[in-house]
C-alpha cells in the first residue's frame, strides 16, 4: 500500500542552502518505498533571492510546491 505524505518547509532567507537542503532531502525521501510525497516550500518573506532560488529549482523537481 502506497502511504502518501506531505512536507511543509518553512523558509526564511535561505538562498545559499536552500537547493542542497531541497535536494539532500529529496533523495532520502526517494529511498523509502511505498511513499508518495509532495514538499510545500512557504517563503515567509525572504529579502536575499530565496524565492527566485526556489522557483528556478521548482523547474526541475516535480514534488516541489512553492
Amino acid at each position: 500500500m502506497i502511504e502518501n505524505y506531505s512536507f511543509v518547509l518553512p523558509v526564511f532567507n535561505l538562498c545559499k542552502k536552500i537547493q542542497k537542503n531541497l535536494i539532500i532531502l529529496s533523495k532520502k525521501l526517494n529511498n523509502i518505498d511505498n511513499i508518495n510525497y509532495e514538499i510545500i516550500v512557504v517563503d515567509d518573506g525572504s529579502s536575499d533571492g530565496t524565492w527566485k532560488k526556489l522557483k528556478s529549482i521548482k523547474k526541475k523537481y516535480q514534488k516541489f510546491i512553492l
